[in-house]
This record gives C-alpha cells, sequence and structure tokens, in this order.
C-alpha cells in the first residue's frame, strides 16, 4: 500500500509541476490525471516508465478497476488532507470515477470433471478413516448419560 501511495504521488508529480502550489492546481488538470489513471494498461507496472507511457492504447487490457480506484483514492485523499489542512478548495472536487460497472470481467476457469474427483477423494471428503475413530467410538456408545460406564 505505501509503495502504491508513493507511486501515485510521483505520477502526480510528473503531471503537475511540484512547484505549483497546491491553489494553483487545477480541477482540468484533475480530470485528466484521472483519466489517465482510468487507462492504465496491464503489463507496465513496477517498470521506470513515465506515467504517461504507462496508459493504454486501443484495445490493451487494463489494470483492474479494484487497482486505478485505489490509486484514485490516494488522491482524492491527499487533497482532502491538503483541504484540511491548509484550508484551501480541493481540485478534486466531486470528480467522479466510473469505469468498473461496463468493464469486462474475467473469471477462474472452472474445474473440470477429473480436478472435482481428484479434490472430493481426499480424506477431508471421504471421511475420517483412523482406527482411532472406531475405538473413540466404542467408548462414547459405552459411557452412559451420567458419564459412568454403563
Amino acid at each position: 500500500m505505501r509503495e502504491e501511495s508513493l507511486r501515485v504521488y510521483h505520477w502526480l508529480q510528473e503531471e503537475i509541476d511540484p512547484a505549483t502550489p497546491v491553489e494553483a492546481i487545477t480541477r482540468d488538470q484533475m480530470r485528466e490525471f484521472r483519466d489517465c489513471l482510468l487507462d492504465l494498461a496491464v503489463g507496465n507496472q513496477g517498470k521506470k516508465r513515465p506515467f504517461r507511457e504507462r496508459v493504454g492504447t486501443e484495445g490493451q487490457e487494463r489494470l483492474k478497476f479494484a487497482t486505478r480506484i485505489r490509486y484514485w483514492r490516494f488522491t482524492k485523499n491527499l487533497f482532502q488532507w491538503l483541504q484540511k489542512d491548509r484550508q484551501i478548495a480541493s481540485p478534486i472536487g466531486e470528480l467522479p470515477f466510473e469505469g468498473g460497472r461496463g468493464e469486462v470481467r474475467v473469471s477462474p476457469k472452472p474445474f473440470s470433471t477429473d480436478e472435482l474427483r481428484q479434490f472430493l477423494s481426499t480424506p477431508l471428503f471421504k471421511g475420517y478413516q483412523s482406527p482411532h475413530l472406531v475405538t473413540r467410538l466404542e467408548e462414547e456408545t459405552r459411557i452412559g448419560k451420567g458419564g459412568t460406564l454403563a
């Protein structure tokens, strides 16, 4: 989480000159940053690439929506903190971050019949076959309701 937060902070520095006062950051700059976050592509993580090179092209797979919205939440929280601390208007305001609902989610491949048979043939599903179980069951049936042997 800390690494992701630092990553987003560095991306903000690439997009907006660090010497720019927070009060001078415009809503349009934040809208453009948000749009780039929405379009971050798979396969560019962990590389020393500039932020704009991480934005996907047409047809390229995007990062999971949960990851992209986490980046946006960090950005919003940063500006909310600045707003409270410095008593300035946030350039983000109520910019929406939409896109997760309409995106196609890839579900995992279902188990095959052979995989299910193998899974269900494990001792957990076949039943407990320890010889101690039989002994314990016999002892339980010999003990009466009062806790004495029958």
